[in-house]
């Protein structure tokens, strides 16, 4: 039995190596496809999304070796920990990718002091706020804008949630129709993603270590259980800043993280992956 099952590995070990090199290769074939269909709909400049996390990180890899990328695009939510900003500059420096840094025109201690802390039903909303105008700003300033892409890392399989979130993979917004969000990572699990990542020794935000968040965007509104504490724990000065933004609110929902589970679980925000991965 020893000899034989000593016999049986290598073959096994070949069969495993094989099958995963063929899902690797479908995978990619998939996400070239997906950018191809851009191309024919007119996008010849793409602007990578990237928060620092693992789904941003290997879109922007994938898009740039099926073609070059253009660019980056963070977003300052304004509700991000400085470490992840510096993480997604100095990711782009040693590329060589032009890094754009958008900051939206209402602050997160705006949006609070204004209509309480954000819930799962008020998300669509503090997105629009601190991404979607920034970005949409950006893409209306744009000398090209009739033919850009956005690389998102939306992916069906990364939550129940987001599963019913991704239609198409390449989708036009309703309200700004020169926004062209293209999601290559569409159909890849999440295994192959971290794969993918060991197999290009690609990095990802800190924040990952502590929050298994990129930390781009911390608004509460699908906050877990132990976030606050994970937060007070290792980023001591954002939760001082949360803490003062808490008792200086006088709308009714004045505590964040309120309501995870009272929620509209169908909306596609492609510039919004970590809060949706939930």
């Amino acid at each position: 039995m020893c000899q034989k099952s000593r016999h049986r590995r290598p073959a096994t070990f070949i069969y495993l190596h094989l099958r995963s090199a063929f899902m690797r290769a479908e995978l990619m074939a998939d996400a070239t496809r997906i950018v191809r269909e851009a191309e024919t709909m007119g996008a010849t400049r793409f602007y990578a999304l990237v928060s620092g996390g693992k789904d941003s990180i290997t879109a922007a890899h994938v898009v740039n070796s099926i073609r070059p990328v253009d660019g980056v695009l963070f977003i300052d939510t304004t509700v991000g920990l400085a470490e992840t900003r510096r993480f997604v500059e100095a990711f782009c420096r040693e590329r060589g990718w032009p890094l754009t840094i958008l900051q939206p025109a209402m602050t997160y201690d705006a949006i609070v002091a204004k209509y309480g802390f954000p819930g799962p039903s008020m998300h669509r909303y503090t997105y629009i706020y601190l991404k979607w105008k920034p970005l949409a700003a950006w893409v209306r300033a744009h000398p090209d804008r009739k033919h850009l892409a956005l690389i998102s890392g939306l992916r069906r399989t990364e939550s129940k949630r987001r599963g019913r979130t991704v239609g198409e993979a390449v989708e036009r917004d309703r309200s700004c129709k020169d926004m062209l969000f293209v999601a290559p990572l569409s159909n890849w699990p999440t295994e192959d993603v971290w794969s993918y990542l060991r197999a290009h020794d690609l990095p990802v935000s800190p924040a990952y270590e502590a929050l298994h968040l990129s930390g781009d965007c911390l608004c509460g509104a699908f906050a877990q259980r132990d976030e606050r504490s994970l937060i007070t724990t290792f980023y001591p000065e954002l939760a001082a800043r949360i803490s003062a933004l808490e008792a200086s609110c006088a709308r009714p929902y004045n505590t964040w993280g309120h309501g995870a589970q009272r929620c509209n679980r169908n909306k596609r925000l492609f510039a919004c992956a970590d809060c949706q991965a939930r």
